[in-house]
């Protein structure tokens, strides 16, 4: 069954985009307004929201060739050495093409062949005392960390209806690829699928890897025991399947775990494709693969398509009430002498200014919360960086097991898992808490603001009759239209550390979906030490290798505290910046849209007696079209299958 059998999903997008569109039409009917590209940017969003699926597991568990059945193509290199070194972000494109992205941003993308992609794998160890080999393998291992990652596009079903699969190298590596999965990957993924093996089942290493995962966080994770076709009973099968549930059940209750064989996968699927495989391939049916796309699926339908589906029309009811704001405002001057309007724009003025005023003072209050936050989270962060390397070195010092640096970090890993994962925990939780309290304070001022503004416009241009109607009832729309909404968006946002959208979808007319903190990353650089510790393993005596490993240790952990905090408050105070930009900026562009509305109606009349009731009759028709779009919208957002119209 393909993954991204996804009909309704579809049918639904389509709707959306055609209201959407609709939209883009009545605003060409609009006098002195352009809410053409705020609408076209909300189409490309919706266009470019992906669902991401994120692929990790440890070397040799059988990644490259499961992500390739899915695909039904061998697209990524496999073999029974490690292979996945970089990141591989593969979508959908009509063209095949593979191209590298550089960490060093000066150094431009790189296009290369399928060839050359399929030559980016793992280098092998050399064996100690080997110099040449060893520059060799260091050299190798220098150009490959020089790769942030490669972008592949494919024209394969299954990356159709935006579906980006990223493939991650084995958590096991180095370069802190546990610390890039678990707090860039996971929180911004729709789902995340950990490859186990049928072979070795929930080795030490990796019951470590899944301590550093946050509760909330597990919820998007399947298992899959790869490899099932090695085990040639169903006792056995049964037996590997019953073990890894029990395994995983005392800390991840409710788990999706899944028995399959991703070589019979990729083969059936070949050989339904038209394509030559040697030997006996057996259905694909038997393989595992079906079942669990089928829960993937139905996963992507019932979890994460709806809270993507409900951007786009949470944004197309705000712009649909901002056009009839401006209808509004271009009605009330219908009857008005270009001297009368001159007048009234007049009386505006200072009550603009003032709002404007407002709008900064506050942002000030904003960023002063926000700094106030950093400096608190910061606290937290420190204490808990010092509680881990207090941990780490004491773990050295009482460690008495083999004298290897792939035991010692074992067990350092042990004890440093479930101390990093709490600090996640203590930050993330903190950071909603100091988003949610800034957010909801700014809000509140804003739309007091804005009130007041919009009683002011109501005052000055509705004529006498018309003042207990028309604005003020608009405005009341706006104010409870980002009360009812803000909660769930402001929980949804920031559900990861920091990571995706924060927003407030309405305030006041001013639509806060895009407003965001980036992933604030807790940069320990805590893992991948095996190899270091491996360095210091020569002769002498057990007491003098733990003491230069517990120097190590304390160089490590503790060492690089100060860069670690540098890091995070340079992180912190970008992001602030970034997410104020964006809010602030919206609003005075809104205000703008305001003056040069009334500004262009006033020269138009100034050049020309407008026919105020063909007008007039013209500006109803559209409002009436209007009030229909935001009625489709309105109803797709609550029922989940709905007939396209």
């Amino acid at each position: 069954m393909n993954v991204l059998n996804m009909e309704s999903y579809t049918r639904k997008c389509e709707e959306i985009k055609s209201q959407l569109l609709e939209l883009k039409e009545l605003d060409q009917t609009l006098s002195n307004t352009d809410f053409e590209q705020d609408i076209m940017e909300v189409m490309k969003n919706f266009n470019e929201d992906q669902f991401q699926v994120v692929v990790v597991g440890e070397f040799s568990r059988g990644k490259s060739t499961f992500i390739n059945a899915m695909l039904g193509k061998k697209i990524l290199p496999s073999s029974a050495l490690p292979t996945t070194t970089i990141i591989n972000k593969i979508t959908y494109n009509d063209i095949p093409s593979y191209q590298l992205i550089y960490r060093d941003e000066t150094n431009s993308p790189k296009l290369i062949s399928e060839e050359e992609f399929k030559q980016i794998t793992a280098p092998t160890k050399p064996l100690a005392g080997n110099v040449e080999a060893e520059e060799k393998y260091q050299k190798q291992l220098e150009d490959i960390q020089k790769i942030k990652f490669a972008e592949v596009e494919y024209p394969l079903p299954v990356l159709q209806n935006n579906v980006k699969i990223i493939d991650t190298p084995g958590t096991n590596d180095v370069d802190e690829v546990r610390v890039k999965i678990t707090q860039n990957f996971m929180p911004q993924s729709d789902a995340a699928i950990f490859v186990l093996s049928a072979k070795k089942i929930l080795a030490e290493s990796e019951m470590n890897f899944l301590k550093f995962i946050l509760k909330e966080d597990i919820q998007r994770v399947f298992f899959v025991i790869n490899h099932a076709d090695v085990l040639r009973t169903d006792e056995k099968r049964k037996k590997v399947f019953d073990h890894a549930k029990e395994a995983l059940a005392e800390q991840f209750p409710d788990t999706k775990i899944y028995m399959i064989s991703s070589k019979n996968a990729l083969n059936a699927r070949r050989v339904q494709q038209g394509e030559e495989v040697k030997g006996k391939v057996p259905p694909f049916e038997q393989t595992g693969f079906a079942e669990f796309e089928e829960a993937l699926g139905s996963f992507l339908m019932d979890e994460r398509a709806e809270a993507k589906i409900e951007k786009p029309i949470t944004s197309g009811i705000r712009l649909a009430n901002e056009m009839k704001r401006s209808i509004h405002i271009e009605r009330q001057t219908l009857y008005k002498t270009a001297t009368e309007l001159e007048e009234d724009i007049s009386k505006m003025k200072p009550e603009l200014s003032r709002f404007r005023q407002s709008i900064d003072e506050i942002r000030q209050s904003y960023e002063t919360m926000i700094l106030k936050g950093r400096q608190d989270i910061s606290r937290i962060l420190q204490l808990g960086l010092e509680n881990i390397a207090s941990s780490a070195v004491r773990t050295i010092q009482a460690y008495d097991g083999d004298l290897n640096g792939d035991a010692i970090q074992s067990r350092m890993e042990s004890v440093v898992a479930p101390l990093q994962s709490s600090l996640q925990s203590s930050v993330r939780e903190r950071q909603r808490e100091i988003l949610q309290n800034a957010l909801t304070q700014a809000q509140k001022r804003y739309v007091r603001e804005w009130g007041k503004m919009e009683e002011t416009l109501s005052t000055v241009l509705v004529t006498k009759q018309e003042q207990s109607t028309t604005l003020v009832n608009h405005q009341v729309t706006y104010d409870t239209a980002f009360v009812s909404e803000g909660d769930d968006s402001v929980k949804t946002g920031i559900a990861a550390l920091g990571a995706g959208i924060v927003g407030l979808n309405v305030i006041g007319s001013i639509g806060l979906a895009g407003l965001f903190f980036a992933p604030i990353l807790i940069p320990i650089a805590f893992l991948g030490i095996g190899g270091l510790l491996n360095s210091l393993f020569g002769s002498g005596n057990r007491q003098r290798i733990i003491a230069k490993v517990r120097a190590q240790v304390e160089d490590r952990y503790r060492g690089q505290i100060p860069v670690m905090m540098m890091e995070f408050e340079r992180q912190w105070d970008e992001n602030a910046r970034v997410s104020a930009e964006h809010f602030f900026t919206q609003s005075n562009k809104k205000l703008k849209g305001i003056e040069d509305q009334l500004t262009s109606i006033l020269e138009s009349k100034q050049q020309e007696e407008l026919k105020a009731t063909e007008r007039e009759a013209q500006l109803e028709q559209t409002e009436c079209r209007i009030d229909k779009v935001v009625e489709r919208l309105e109803r797709m957002k609550h029922v989940r299958e709905v007939e396209l119209v």
